[in-house]
């Protein structure tokens, strides 16, 4: 049976990943594959080092952003990412908090 093309693919996402709950990133999401869908490419790739109590967990990466207080790297180009848990679709207002690069 085909799948179903991922309406995911081109949006920014914050994906966890199984083995390191606290890795989370946040990019543009390029593909999905393995047998488990548990391998994802990434561009435009940034890592949340450390979120503020006030993001309200990963979820809230995704909703409304790092918070004040919070660190993100820089961008990397590509990044291909095994072991994913999570995928969530990141809002317009959470990724443009993603993109200042906050790191306090």
């Amino acid at each position: 049976m085909a799948r179903k093309k991922d309406v995911r693919i081109g949006q920014y996402v914050v994906i966890t990943t199984k083995t390191r709950r606290w890795l989370v990133l946040h990019g543009i999401l390029r593909a999905v594959r393995g047998e488990h869908e548990d391998i994802v490419e990434l561009e435009n790739v940034r890592c949340a080092v450390y979120y503020s109590a006030a993001t309200r967990s990963h979820m809230g990466l995704a909703t409304t952003g790092p918070a004040a207080g919070s660190r993100i790297s820089t961008a990397v180009e590509h990044a291909t990412v095994s072991g994913v848990e999570t995928i969530m679709v990141c809002t317009e207002a959470a990724t443009a908090m993603w993109q200042r690069e906050e790191w306090a």
